[in-house]
C-alpha cells in the first residue's frame, strides 16, 4: 500500500505546480498586467543631417558706446579762450632792448658811448623830463613826446678823463636815471626808471 499512496502524492504535487502555468497560457495577452513600462520600438532614423556653416552674426556699436561698467559723463563743452581786453593802463611806460651796459677795459682819454632804445609800450604819451648821471658821463636823449608804441633813446658817453683817481683800477659801475613829466596815477609819483653800464680803467 505504501508505493501507491507515495506514487499518487507526487501526481497531485506534479498537478498543483502545473496549475498556475495552464491558467497563464489561456490568459490572453491584451488582459497580462505588468508594472514593468515598455519603452517603445527606435525608428531607424539614420545618420544626423549636417547643417550648413552660418557666419556669426556680429553686432556692431559706436565707439563711443563700448564701454564696461558705469558709462562714461559727457564731454564737457569746451570753451575757445579769448583773448581778454587789454586793461587801461592811464599811463606811459619805460621799456628797452637792454638796460646794463659793459664797455669792459679802457684807458684814460677814452670815451665809450652806448645808446640805449625806448619803446612807450603804455597808453599814454611819455614825455622825458630829466636822464642823470655822474659828472664823468654825458647824457642826451630824446626831448619830444613819445607817443605809445613810439620810440625814443638815451645816449651816454663817459669821459675816462673826468673819472675820479680813486675810480681807476677797478670796476666802475655807474647808474643813469630817467625822470618823465608823467606820473603814476596809483600815488602821483613822477615816474622813474635807471640804467647801468660799467668799465674797468686800467691805468
Amino acid at each position: 500500500m505504501k508505493p501507491v499512496f507515495i506514487h499518487c502524492y507526487r501526481i497531485a504535487l506534479i498537478g498543483c505546480l502545473l496549475t498556475p502555468v495552464v491558467a497563464c497560457a489561456q490568459i490572453p495577452k491584451s488582459k497580462i498586467i505588468s508594472n514593468v513600462p515598455i519603452a517603445p520600438a527606435k525608428k531607424d532614423i539614420g545618420a544626423p543631417k549636417k547643417e550648413p556653416y552660418k557666419e556669426p552674426v556680429r553686432l556692431e556699436f559706436p565707439k563711443e558706446e563700448m564701454y564696461i561698467g558705469t558709462a562714461p559723463a559727457p564731454a564737457a563743452a569746451v570753451k575757445k579762450d579769448t583773448v581778454p581786453a587789454k586793461a587801461k593802463l592811464g599811463m606811459p611806460v619805460l621799456s628797452f632792448d637792454t638796460k646794463e651796459v659793459h664797455f669792459g677795459n679802457i684807458k684814460t682819454g677814452d670815451k665809450p658811448t652806448f645808446t640805449y632804445n625806448i619803446t612807450n609800450t603804455g597808453d599814454m604819451d611819455m614825455d622825458i623830463e630829466l636822464v642823470s648821471g655822474c659828472d664823468c658821463t654825458d647824457i642826451d636823449w630824446t626831448k619830444t613826446v613819445i607817443k605809445p608804441g613810439g620810440k625814443g633813446f638815451v645816449k651816454i658817453t663817459f669821459n675816462s678823463n673826468r673819472a675820479e683817481p680813486e675810480d681807476h683800477k677797478k670796476l666802475l659801475k655807474k647808474d643813469v636815471t630817467i625822470i618823465l613829466k608823467q606820473s603814476y596815477p596809483q600815488n602821483g609819483y613822477p615816474i622813474v626808471d635807471s640804467l647801468t653800464f660799467d668799465t674797468f680803467i686800467v691805468d
